[in-house]
Parts: C-alpha cells; structure tokens; sequence
C-alpha cells in the first residue's frame, strides 16, 4: 500500500492541482463492525490512480478498538462525459492470526453515470 501512495504522489505534478483525498470512520450495523477509510487519489484530463486502505474494527473496550481485518484497494481508469472505464485491484488480509482473509479480485468495469460533471 506504501508503494501505491508513494507512486501516486511522485507521479503527481509539482503543483497538487487533481491531487485529491478523503478519510472516514463509520459504524456497519448489519455486521456490527466499526471502519476506517482512506483514500488518496490523482486525476488528470479524464485519468486517474486511486488507492483505498479500510480497517474493520471491533468494539474492544469503552475506548478501544480491535482491528481485524484490512482493505487495500488500487483503481485505475478514464473518466469521458458520463462513460468510465475502470480496473480494480483488491486484496483483504486478515489482522490477527486467527482470522485469515486473504482474499481479493482484479475487476474491469465499463460503466456510465449520470453524476459524473466533467465535461472531457
């Protein structure tokens, strides 16, 4: 994962323009579990490299939390008016040592979405 920030932000242009990222915390009720998420990202004329991390966490103590199982996500593709293409890596690795996740796919996508403001 300290790759895929590490080449994002080298193959950034000097100024941060199309640099973007996000971060939150939530709480599943269905799964009971709490998540972190991050995301940092790059987009330049339509392209973009994104890279994702989520931590799934239980409810340890008053205070604490338990992770049990990371997210790492890496994203690449080409957004034009409403049509992206898009690849997906995803990997899940398990935390602690009972919990095993390893797990992930590599996912293509074609898609459109009628949100999408660029005007490319």
């Amino acid at each position: 994962m300290i790759k895929i920030v590490m080449f994002l932000l080298i193959t950034a242009p000097l100024s941060a323009e199309g640099l973007y990222s996000s971060g939150s915390f939530g709480y599943d009720w269905i799964h009971k579990t709490f998540k972190t998420e991050m995301i940092v990202g790059y987009e330049f004329k339509g392209l973009y490299l994104e890279a994702e991390q989520e931590t799934l966490m239980k409810k340890a103590d008053l205070h604490m939390f338990s992770p049990f199982r990371q997210d790492y996500y890496a994203r690449a593709g080409y957004k034009f008016k409403k049509v992206f293409i898009n690849w997906e890596h995803l990997c899940i690795h398990g935390v602690d040592q009972y919990n095993r996740y390893d797990k992930g796919h590599d996912r293509f996508t074609i898609g459109f979405d009628t949100r999408l403001n660029n005007d490319n």
